[in-house]
């Protein structure tokens, strides 16, 4: 379902998109593209870290780390259906 919902964006955006012409379009795509590689990058770095960290947490920050855990997918949950 969630898939659904991400190709009907995808699919508006891609709308959007065609009714423009010239090198702007080009530009703006290469653009988005250098900052989704950016920012993919910084995720992977992060959570590379963070499972570096998890040996070295004290077992009340453990337990904090998966109270946080537990709340952030019981809200991921609630959004998709």
């Amino acid at each position: 379902m969630w898939l659904d919902k991400i190709s009907s964006v995808l699919n508006g955006f891609f709308t959007v998109l065609s009714g423009i012409n010239g090198v702007g379009v080009w530009l703006f795509l290469t653009g988005f593209t250098i900052l989704m590689i950016i920012g993919l990058s910084i995720a992977i770095t992060i959570l590379i870290r963070a499972v570096k960290e998890i040996p070295n947490l004290t077992v009340s920050q453990f337990i904090k780390l998966t109270v946080v855990t537990a709340i952030v997918l019981m809200i991921i949950g609630i959004f998709i259906p």
